[in-house]
């Protein structure tokens, strides 16, 4: 039992929240402007797999009256789990709510567990009707003539055994038994046996300085100490120093029913105590002396440092080096989990991890993460298009908030968007540039054939006194006419307005790809045409094309235009782009 992922997951009523729901896989890169909900979204995976308890500040907008629902959706489950789980399973999977309700009168949050099962259509054999049942569990089994292991060992019905009976016969008779539509029950039961097995979460945070992540209390601790853990879990040498350090503690702290301490300790209380009832006669004094356990003097004395020519603590180091310390650690953490024994999914929810790293450096990084993502999983939230694989658009999560009102939501597409071979065409197209990805961090994208076109329009745009930049506009080159019907699909599929431009070719191959662009054209894409093509509309001349090439002698034809000089049709684009 153990390495169960989380496949879906369902927010209501958290933070800029509303109501969102999300599918999972072995990567996710969520992606939106600040203030959309990225944070939000990682932080609530946090409460769900560590049973957190939110605060009022929590609740969406203050909306306290309603409750704050989590949903997970568990997959991944081997035949094992399923048999095990199987009073729990639908399809394979386990679906598990959380409820948190703001109670006025205790000002705190109450929890209610619920787990998505279906339930026998004969009441007596329903666990949730357990209670109500109780009176009658010695005629229920008689009744319905169940199996001998719900009787107790001394051959009476007791709860206990009964319980575990209905558990096995619901597993071993499901095939035989009628079952009514899947709902949600009580599953606090559920809740203890099942939390065990969720992913576990280490969530990194986007801070600045190492000394508040290596600090005591905080993600970075937990994962140094996990480490630090994991290598005391290794060594034969630390079974001793751990014994020598539980005897050391009987000898100061008073146990629970034996009091081992020291002589020297229990004399000096029990004087202490005699010269204290001299004035109050009803008076004792106990001395509990609670010296470090094991694993406190391993990890809350760690420090870390770092000789780059210069040995000092890490935090006194750059933040770049700093940043890439921590995910060593991790890297780490990873490696040794890894060596050892099957262990639960780790679920690493990373904001910005690109923070402080060099280009290359964050390249590095994003294939490390989707190497972790091959085991295990991980969710980050991004600003920099190089950690968003467009190939593996699966991955895209989208997150969009239009007002504080409707809250965030998040925009994915899991079906199959190039098949045959478009697949190859479309992974040739952006697998080794990621600037392309820009287009899912764009307000707007203005999708061009190829470099000619990239170049020109901002070029235009800044003659009118338009910044395409600041106005969040992405100029994006497909790679040739061929590819545009491709990244048509992607902007679609994902909500993204598009102004597409692309040439006529009247008499040419490329003519053909004309209605397969016309095809794609979405609600939210604008297609302009340029005939007979780009440089023909913008008036370049043909020698200077032969001279030194589409791209410069567009560029220079240009660059040399006044604002009046320039073709409508350029212009009239640039204000596609940047219209809402």
């Amino acid at each position: 039992m153990g390495v169960l992922e989380l496949v879906k997951f369902a927010v209501k009523n958290y933070r800029s929240i509303r109501r969102l729901e999300w599918s999972l896989g072995g990567l996710s890169a969520v992606i939106g402007p600040n203030d959309s909900g990225k944070t939000n979204l990682l932080l609530s995976l946090q409460v769900f797999l560590e049973s957190r308890s939110p605060q009022l500040e929590d609740f969406h907008l203050g909306h306290n009256d309603l409750p704050m629902i989590l949903e997970g959706v568990l997959g991944a489950l081997n035949a094992t789990e399923v048999d095990a789980l199987q009073v729990w399973c639908l399809s394979d999977r386990v679906s598990i709510r959380r409820a948190f309700v703001w109670d006025p009168t205790e000002e705190g949050v109450k929890v209610e567990t619920h787990v998505l099962r279906r339930e026998p259509k004969n009441s007596d054999l329903k666990p949730s009707r357990f209670e109500e049942n109780r009176p009658r569990l010695k005629e229920i089994v008689q009744s319905l003539g169940l199996p001998p292991y719900f009787l107790s060992p001394a051959g009476n019905v007791t709860q206990d055994s009964f319980r575990t009976g209905l558990d096995r016969y619901l597993r071993e008779a499901a095939e035989s038994i009628e079952w009514e539509e899947p709902a949600w029950v009580p599953g606090d039961a559920a809740w203890r046996i099942l939390r065990p097995l969720l992913p576990e979460i280490r969530y990194v945070p986007a801070v600045q300085e190492l000394s508040r992540e290596l600090g005591r209390k905080t993600p970075f601790d937990e994962l140094l100490n996990s480490v630090l853990s994991r290598i005391a879990e290794g060594s034969h040498e630390i079974g001793p120093i751990r014994e020598l350090v539980e005897r050391t503690s009987q000898m100061f702290a008073r146990g629970p029913e034996a009091d081992n301490r020291l002589a020297e300790l229990r004399e000096f209380e029990t004087r202490l105590s005699a010269l204290l009832r001299e004035g109050m006669p009803d008076a004792a004094v106990e001395v509990d002396l609670t010296p470090p356990t094991f694993e406190e003097i391993l990890g809350g004395q760690a420090r870390v440092f770092v000789d780059d020519g210069f040995r000092t603590p890490a935090n006194m180091k750059g933040h770049g080096l700093q940043r890439e310390l921590m995910f060593a650690i991790l890297r780490a953490y990873i490696s040794m989990r890894r060596e050892g024994a099957p262990h639960r999914t780790l679920l690493f929810a990373i904001e910005e991890p690109e923070l402080y790293l060099h280009p290359f450096a964050q390249r590095r990084l994003a294939h490390v993460l989707t190497k972790i993502a091959d085991k295990d999983q991980v969710v980050y939230c991004t600003h920099s298009p190089i950690f968003v694989n467009m190939e593996n658009y699966r991955s895209i999560c989208v997150i969009r908030k239009p007002t504080a009102s409707e809250g965030s939501s998040i925009h994915q597409c899991m079906g199959d968007l190039f098949p045959g071979d478009e697949r190859s065409q479309f992974k040739m197209a952006v697998e080794y540039d990621p600037e392309r990805s820009e287009m899912f961090f764009a307000r707007k994208v203005l999708l061009v054939e190829g470099d000619t076109e990239k170049i020109a329009f901002p070029l235009v745009a800044s003659k009118m006194g338009i910044d395409l930049t600041g106005s969040s506009v992405a100029v994006v080159e497909a790679g040739g006419k061929s590819n545009l019907p491709l990244f048509m699909r992607i902007s679609t599929a994902f909500g993204i307005p598009t102004v597409v431009v692309h040439d006529v070719d009247p008499g040419k191959p490329e003519e053909a790809v004309n209605a397969r662009i016309e095809a794609e054209a979405g609600p939210l894409t604008q297609v302009v045409q340029f005939d007979p093509d780009f440089e023909g509309v913008a008036g370049v001349p043909s020698n200077w094309i032969d001279h030194v090439g589409k791209r410069m002698a567009a560029y220079r034809w240009l660059h040399e235009k006044t604002l009046e000089q320039v073709p409508p049709q350029l212009r009239t684009v640039v204000d596609l782009a940047i219209s809402v």
